[in-house]
């Protein structure tokens, strides 16, 4: 491994980037207050801030999820931001650690496909739907080997 001189000024950058990306994703936050207003019409569904400016927690039906914002530096690449997203209580106890994640821009454009009418998934504008999205990735079937049910092996 060789040390690289550069390496202070891409941090510098990096540093730069983060704080906007920081920025987004606390808008992304804010944005999902919407689900405590009046307006929402669906009541299932709660968002926490929680401690950690960096995660939100979210709630449907018996199902808690977190999303939680890793800054990250590509090897070759710009500074972004990823979101993972795990259930928090897994279900039937089976570890699943990820149900799905994205990554965003310092302008908060996301790594989803385009909408269908063909613009991109902005953190801000698109929140709830992201949002409703890992919620309902979050409460499909986890498929379970039989054995791991008590069932006895065949053979």
């Amino acid at each position: 491994m060789r040390l690289d001189p550069r390496t202070l000024d891409r941090l510098i950058q990096a540093a730069r980037r983060f704080e906007r990306i920081e920025q987004r994703f606390a808008a992304f936050r804010a944005e999902l207050e919407w689900f405590a207003t009046p307006q929402c019409p669906l009541r299932a569904v709660t968002v926490e801030s929680g401690d950690d400016s960096r995660c939100v927690i979210a709630s449907f039906g018996t199902t808690k999820v977190v999303l939680r914002l890793l800054l990250v530096l590509p090897e070759h690449g710009v500074a972004t931001g990823q979101v993972i997203c795990t259930r928090a209580l897994p279900k039937f106890g089976i570890v699943d650690p990820t149900i799905a994640s994205f990554t965003f821009d310092a302008q908060g454009r996301t790594s989803f496909e385009l909408g269908e009418d063909g613009d991109l998934i902005e953190m801000e504008q698109h929140a709830v739907e992201i949002l409703m999205h890992v919620l309902e990735a979050a409460v499909r079937p986890i498929e379970t080997d039989t054995n791991q049910l008590g069932a006895p092996a065949a053979g």
